[in-house]
């Protein structure tokens, strides 16, 4: 989107491009989360009918961590961390060495 704005001679403010892409990070984690809706949904009612008790827990994406990022940020630079799968990779090779 950067690139776009720039190529008509637009400059993105760094606020603006932190609140794309929080929305953008915000978007995918509910379409992750609704995809796996109908299974659980399924696998839940099966659990009840064989008379188990169910517990649902929900993951977190590091939504807070991100806000946190974003109110301190000074430039745009400061939130390289959160484009791509660099966090995502660092945080696996953290819990699984």
């Amino acid at each position: 989107a950067k690139d776009e704005l720039e190529q008509i001679g637009m400059k993105p403010k760094v606020g603006l491009m932190s609140q794309f892409w929080g929305t953008h990070q915000r978007f995918f984690k509910q379409l992750c989360m609704s995809i796996k809706v109908p299974e659980l949904v399924k696998r839940t009612k099966q659990a009840l009918a064989d008379g188990h008790t169910v517990v649902i827990g929900l993951q977190s994406t590091g939504e807070a961590r991100l806000a946190e990022a974003v109110r301190t940020a000074e430039s745009e630079e400061d939130l390289e961390d959160f484009r791509g799968l660099r966090a995502l990779l660092e945080a696996l090779l953290d819990r699984f060495p």
